[in-house]
């Protein structure tokens, strides 16, 4: 099943604003570890792994074709989980819009294959146990208000 460009989830980058030296302080990308997890205090600068315990952690996106950052604060640990939030937040707008092109086009779609859509667009293909055991259809009445 083909996504329209709407679907697509921008990427979010967690970066360290540090001193290079000489008060040039810089937003440089932090280092991941083997294990997928942020090492603490470890920038990439100038094409290598550099130490610096100064400065904090940033998260940046764009959105509406310009950059947006926010500081996260200066445990890497929590850096990387508030980064991981924003991904799910952006997914499930994301997942809002497809179901708002949905609706404006008097379509009626199983959420279930929403959700796949929206898998597939990030290379998961794993279905959800919960919406395969409830199978949960849209309908007109489903979308109606009490």
């Amino acid at each position: 099943m083909a996504l329209s460009p709407v679907a697509k989830v921008p990427n979010v980058n967690l970066t360290k604003y540090v001193n290079l030296g000489e008060n040039q302080w810089r937003f440089c990308p932090v280092v991941i570890a083997a294990n997928g997890r942020v090492k603490p205090d470890y920038v990439l600068a100038a094409g290598r792994s550099e130490l610096h315990r100064e400065g904090s952690y940033y998260i940046e996106w764009y959105e509406n074709g310009s950059r947006r950052r926010r500081s996260v604060g200066k445990n890497a640990i929590e850096a990387h989980a508030q980064q991981q939030r924003h991904i799910q937040l952006l997914r499930n707008k994301a997942l809002a819009r497809i179901i708002h092109i949905f609706e404006d086009n008097k379509s009626l779609i199983c959420y279930k294959h929403v959700v796949e859509t929206v898998f597939e667009a990030a290379n998961e293909a794993s279905e959800c146990l919960t919406i395969a055991q409830h199978s949960v259809c849209c309908s007109q009445e489903f979308f109606t208000s009490p």
